[in-house]
C-alpha cells in the first residue's frame, strides 16, 4: 500500500545486523545488539516522492503511535498527508540510538522559514496538546510533519496549498 491512502503499516525493509555471540534477541525477535550499538537502526523505507528530501529518523514508539494515529483518520488534512509521507521514507531506530539528536515528539525545534528569515522555537506535540500560543505545534500540521525526524542543519520543503513551496532549515533540537 502507498502512503498517500493513509492506509500504510510498517515499512517493508529490514536492516539485518550480524547476531551477537550469544545471539540473544529482544522481545519482538529482534537481534537486540548490533554491530556498533550506537546504530541500533531498526527498518527503513523510501517514498516514492520525485522531490529529494533529506534523510530522517523516527523513534520506534513514535513510528508506532504516529502511524495509528494517522491510519485512524477519517479525514486526511495536507499535515496528515506529509506525515505518512515522512513516516513512510523514516529510518525507525531503537532506544539505544546515539546518532546527532533529531525531531521527535515533544522536541523543541528551533527552525528558520528560509523564504523569509523568520525563526521561531516550537516543540513538536499531539494534537490535543497543540496550542500555538504556547509555542506547541500539532505533528498534524504540514510544518510539524516536516521538522519530524530532521537534524540540526537539515532543509525540508514541502507544496502548500496555493503551489508555493515552505521550505524550514532546523537550527537546533532539544529534548524535554
Amino acid at each position: 500500500r502507498r502512503s498517500s491512502d493513509l492506509g500504510f503499516g510498517r515499512p517493508s525493509s529490514i536492516i539485518s545486523f550480524p547476531p551477537t555471540a550469544a545471539g540473544a534477541a529482544d522481545p519482538r525477535g529482534r537481534r537486540s545488539n548490533v554491530a556498533e550499538p550506537a546504530l541500533d537502526v531498526i527498518m527503513t523505507s523510501t517514498s516514492s516522492d520525485s522531490a529529494p528530501r533529506p534523510p530522517i529518523h523516527v523513534t520506534e514508539g513514535d513510528f508506532d503511535l504516529l502511524s495509528a494515529l494517522v491510519e485512524g483518520l477519517t479525514s486526511p488534512s495536507p499535515g496528515a498527508v506529509l506525515l505518512a509521507e515522512e513516516l513512510d521514507r523514516a529510518v525507525v531506530v531503537g532506544p539505544r540510538y546515539r546518532g546527532q539528536p533529531f525531531a521527535r515528539l515533544n522536541s523543541i525545534v528551533e527552525y528558520e522559514d528560509i523564504d523569509t528569515g523568520h525563526r521561531r522555537a516550537l516543540r513538536i506535540t499531539l494534537p490535543q496538546d497543540a496550542r500555538l500560543e504556547d509555542d506547541r505545534i500539532s505533528i498534524l500540521s504540514p510544518a510539524g510533519a516536516a521538522l519530524l525526524g530532521l537534524k540540526v542543519g537539515q532543509t525540508m520543503h514541502w507544496e502548500v496549498r496555493d503551489g508555493r513551496t515552505q521550505t524550514l532549515r532546523v537550527l537546533a533540537v532539544r529534548d524535554i
